[in-house]
């Protein structure tokens, strides 16, 4: 698909927009700063299409290109708000920008919550219990009509699996 035409630039819009919007929504806090960076992602490669060349896989370099507007958007903000916070650290103890730890931090998240969806729905359930609402396995134990130890394994089974899929 050479983008440097009207037709294949239509044609990787249509194929690639929705995946960069997923990839993007999952990233940033509303769905239109998700879709401002996908507007101005194929704005610029429409006005340097000519520069862009042949890019072999363009979803591959679409998709690059997506995640260095992430990047941008959150140097944007952390700039943002550094001209409404006034910062009382000084300047040589200053934290160095979150940008990239914070976008690191979003896919593990995205990540974690898929792995979450694909838990056996009991398994989902304790685990869900334990984390998010605090209870003991005893209270957990109490509450879904079964043993400690069966609770214990449903645990055992969503952490093994989690750890086993965020090392990857």
């Amino acid at each position: 698909m050479d983008i440097r035409t009207s037709e294949g630039f239509e044609e990787a819009y249509r194929l690639y927009s929705g995946l960069i919007f997923g990839l993007c929504i999952q990233k940033v806090p509303c769905a239109e700063d998700a879709e401002e960076i996908v507007q101005e992602l194929f704005r610029s490669v429409w006005e340097r299409r000519h520069e862009i060349g042949d890019q072999g896989d363009i979803g591959h370099y679409l998709m690059k290109s997506a995640k260095y507007r992430l990047i941008d958007f959150y140097r944007k903000r952390e700039r943002e708000r550094k001209v409404f916070v006034k910062q009382d650290i000084p300047a040589e103890g200053r934290a160095p920008s979150l940008v990239e730890e914070r976008l690191v931090f979003a896919e593990l998240k995205a990540k974690a919550m898929q792995v979450l969806r694909e838990l056996p729905l009991r398994t989902r359930e304790i685990f869900l219990l334990s984390r998010r609402h605090g209870l003991t396995n005893k209270q957990i134990a109490h509450r879904v009509n079964m043993s400690e130890k069966s609770v214990e394994y449903h645990m055992k089974k969503a952490l093994d699996g989690m750890k086993l899929k965020l090392s990857k």
